[in-house]
């Protein structure tokens, strides 16, 4: 399940994704990669995206909203 997909069950909506060339200045591609945290510091996350992120718009709904 991707983030689009989490968002748009939790927020009760759907996006319309529109690819669109890459501008300029922009990084082509990008590795978010835990591996060296996890041997550097010693921790390992305890939460998987698909259960934190529907725990963070919980949360943000509840605390965050007037």
């Amino acid at each position: 399940m991707n983030v689009i997909s989490i968002n748009e069950r939790e927020l009760g909506g759907s996006v319309e994704i529109n690819f669109i060339p890459i501008q300029h200045g922009n990084v082509p591609e990008t590795c978010a990669h835990i591996t060296d945290a996890t041997a550097d510091v010693g921790r390992k996350p305890i939460i998987n995206i698909a259960d934190g992120l529907p725990k963070i718009i919980r949360w943000y709904r509840e605390f965050c909203t007037a």
